[in-house]
């Protein structure tokens, strides 16, 4: 980001922070923070400490910076931030503003995507992440952690 050092009071990042990879967001976004500035970051995390096979597999393949609550509130530590506090997305949330919607277009959208093999694989992957949940939401799930820069 090409903002000035200190420009920020708050960064605000829902399921973003995956794009650029959970330890490098939180070093390349620290010095865009005024002195103790805001650092909120919703990140998926494992929620159990026994993760299946299944889902471990998928997330290492997705997202495979994937950690528990505890080594990512280490990490949040590491990086030069105070964690305030931490909270885990409900399950209604996945379903209701997420998972919910895209269900109910996935047939609308096989149709449009007929032709399109990349288009397709796309959503069948999709398909799979919603039947994961489905599966393991008490093994993983999405956690806002609050994190103040440290001075």
């Amino acid at each position: 980001l090409r903002f000035e050092p200190e420009t920020f009071d708050l960064i605000w990042s829902e399921g973003a922070i995956d794009i650029i990879g959970f330890k490098r967001g939180l070093h390349d976004w620290r010095p865009l923070l005024k002195p103790e500035g805001y650092l909120v970051v919703s990140h998926v995390s494992w929620l159990a400490v026994d993760i299946p096979d299944v889902p471990r597999n998928f997330w290492q393949e997705a997202c495979p910076e994937i950690a528990t609550i505890e080594r990512n509130t280490d990490i949040i530590a590491e990086s030069g931030y105070t964690v305030v506090d931490h909270f885990v997305l409900p399950e209604s949330a996945w379903w209701a503003d997420y998972y919910g919607p895209i269900e109910e277009r996935v047939p609308e959208l096989r149709g449009k995507l007929q032709g399109s093999t990349s288009a397709l694989d796309k959503l069948e992957t999709l398909e799979r992440a919603i039947e994961m949940y489905r599966k393991y939401s008490s093994i993983y799930g999405y956690v806002f952690y609050i994190s103040q820069k440290s001075t």
